[in-house]
């Protein structure tokens, strides 16, 4: 005959299993929604950072160019958008050293085209 005493420890440790399941799964999905909500701010960030910098207006600005200083304004426009990429790739805390780094090699640019 099996105890009462051994047969509610069973079960206790059951219900305990059961919930320490149903626990991981309510904080694995909510590690997921942090997740994509820490996704989407960086998304936002980026893009915001990116709405200061008319690239368009300067590749426009480059096509009427000629010479040194059209090859020049090429070269300044290559560099900016590798660094563009890499500012894609990098982390949140990151967000204000690479604006900064953006924005001067912007200056650059726009100076080495005429605006």
């Amino acid at each position: 005959m099996i105890k009462p005493i051994f047969c509610a420890g069973v079960f206790a440790a059951s219900l305990a299993l059961v919930g320490c399941d149903k626990a991981a799964s309510v904080a694995g999905s909510a590690g997921s929604s942090a997740k994509a909500a820490g996704g989407e701010a960086l998304t936002k960030a980026r893009a915001e950072i990116m709405d200061n910098f008319d690239v368009k207006a300067i590749e426009e600005k480059i096509s009427k160019m000629s010479g040194d200083a059209k090859a020049t304004a090429e070269t300044k426009l290559a560099d900016f958008k590798k660094l563009v990429d890499e500012f894609k790739a990098a982390p949140m805390e990151k967000m204000s050293e690479w604006k900064d780094k953006l924005t001067k090699a912007f200056n650059e640019l726009k100076t080495s085209v005429g605006f």
